[in-house]
């Protein structure tokens, strides 16, 4: 399967299901991706939600070192999200990511980087 590269934005209301709908494209997608949400409020969301469930999605969570107990509970996390197929993470680590050449959570070695709320970016950034 070919790859594009080139971004696709798509805008729609609250409530319109644009969320379920990519991830069901995720789930029939065999490749690896990346879902990119500007806070960790926002990734608790989407894991507390009933959208990745309704599609069977599988993904794995990236969370900074300091939520962890000690340093290898951290890094055992740390693997399992880099070789996860779905990962999801926020726009904060994949800025580190990029810096880090991929070394910091894999993120963007990833086939696709999907970006949800990308209209929060600029403020997360700031």
């Amino acid at each position: 399967m070919e790859l594009l590269d080139a971004p696709l934005l798509l805008e729609g209301g609250t409530g319109l299901g644009k969320t379920r709908a990519y991830l069901a494209a995720i789930k029939e997608y065999e490749g690896t991706v990346a879902i990119v949400l500007p806070t960790i409020q926002l990734m608790d969301q989407l894991l507390a939600s009933s959208d990745l469930g309704a599609v069977g999605l599988q993904v794995e969570a990236f969370r900074r070192a300091d939520l962890f107990g000690s340093r290898s509970e951290y890094t055992a996390h740390r693997e399992q999200a880099m070789q996860s197929r779905v990962l999801l993470c926020t726009s904060a680590s994949i800025m580190i990511d990029q810096r880090l050449r991929g070394d910091y959570n894999g993120a963007t070695n990833r086939d696709y980087l999907l970006f949800d709320e990308a209209d929060q970016l600029p403020s997360a950034a700031a």
